[in-house]
């Protein structure tokens, strides 16, 4: 939770540890990923919990706050664009973070989104480029022992520069990328602690591509010296989960749904490869092209009357609990070490992230794991989405 009122945000970290989750993670978000004007009761079920879907705490003050109130819970920021933030200035939130938590803190940095800069005054230039470099300013910095630094740079060249600030215990907080591509692959082998990606859209609705990315990162690891085994691979269902494949597939008529279909994929050329015109046009890309206030609420409608079911179950981790685990065994098989819940199911129905937790800690135990203590969410009285 990353909306007001301040005091649920921290109650529901709180929870997520009562009940036993290993982290929770924290969006970098100053708006939403869908149009302001589909925002409404009639349309999102959620709308009327989180009445503004553009209402963003500052997520690193969140993960603060929530040090504050836990013990063992890691805290998270994903997705952290590069950009926005010069990375001296990110290593420092960063470390600081690293203290506030005893090292219980990682960061996921991207590549960013149209929609965090161009309404505010900022170019979105070259970013691939800016994200690796970033990652290596940060890097160097971080393991400068407080002597000046002097590296060159086309973005951001030290000169005499100073980070005395030593990590939590002596390890630096983890860094994992975000993306898909050759040259996201090249730059999680040599630089990253990890790579995550949606699912199943960001790998183009395939866990064999998953499962080659894989491969290929721990190649370029090995090349670069590191140990492959020591890199996290994260998986981040778009999880459309009931408590049989009936609920979760009436969830498929939702437009925030539908939506969510939209611009799940990495670009308009994956719903081209499956044999779509894309709604929103064959060249579109959600991270160059989208903000909030680009569509109308009819606009938006009619491309989410374009959506057919099959590209949902495509972009989409849905079903019952069973169902779902048997989408994601495949991609454990292939080295997913961690997976991030993100319930699509409360955008149809609010009222689903009551027994959200119960339907995870099933998918959950059906992957070998240990079930969730939901009884602890049950005394506590705090609703979890």
């Amino acid at each position: 939770m990353h909306f007001p009122p301040i005091e649920a945000c921290i109650e529901n970290v709180v929870a997520c540890e009562q009940m036993g989750y290993d982290f929770v993670n924290f969006a970098d978000q100053l708006q939403t990923t869908h149009p302001k004007a589909m925002w409404t009761p009639d349309l999102v079920s959620a709308a009327n919990v989180w009445t503004d879907g553009d209402q963003w705490y500052d997520a690193f003050q969140l993960i603060a706050a929530a040090s504050q109130h836990t013990q063992a819970i890691r805290l998270g920021v994903g997705v952290v664009d590069t950009q926005r933030r010069n990375p001296a200035v990110l290593a420092q939130m960063m470390v600081t973070a690293s203290h506030l938590t005893q090292g219980r803190c990682y960061f996921t940095l991207g590549t960013g989104e149209h929609k965090q800069f161009f309404p505010y005054g900022e170019e979105r230039r070259r970013p691939t480029d800016k994200l690796e470099e970033a990652i290596r300013v940060i890097r160097t910095l971080w393991s400068s022992g407080g002597a000046p630094v002097n590296r060159d740079s086309e973005f951001w060249p030290l000169r005499d520069a100073i980070f005395a600030l030593p990590p939590h215990e002596g390890t630096p907080p983890k860094i994992y990328v975000a993306g898909g591509g050759a040259r996201i692959e090249e730059i999680v082998g040599e630089l990253a602690d990890g790579w995550l990606v949606y699912l199943h859209g960001g790998v183009e609705g395939s866990s064999e591509r998953f499962a080659e990315t894989v491969q290929r990162i721990r190649a370029i690891a090995e090349r670069h010296g590191r140990d492959p085994d020591e890199l996290d691979f994260i998986g981040m269902p778009l999880l459309i989960i009931g408590r049989d494949d009936d609920e979760a597939r009436s969830y498929f008529a939702s437009p925030m749904i539908q939506w969510n279909s939209i611009i799940a994929t990495p670009s308009a050329e994956t719903w081209v490869g499956w044999g779509y015109d894309h709604p929103l046009g064959n060249d579109f890309v959600f991270s160059r092209d989208f903000t909030v206030t680009t569509h109308s609420r009819e606009e938006a409608l009619a491309a989410c009357a374009q959506v057919p079911d099959d590209v949902t179950e495509r972009v989409c981790v849905w079903g019952s609990p069973e169902r779902v685990a048997d989408q994601l065994h495949p991609y454990v098989d292939s080295g997913m070490t961690d997976i991030v819940w993100i319930s699509y199911s409360a955008y149809a129905n609010a009222e689903s992230a009551a027994y959200f937790p119960e339907l995870v800690s099933e998918v959950v135990v059906r992957l070998g794991g240990e079930p969730l203590n939901v009884a602890a969410l049950e005394r506590g009285g705090t609703a979890i989405g």
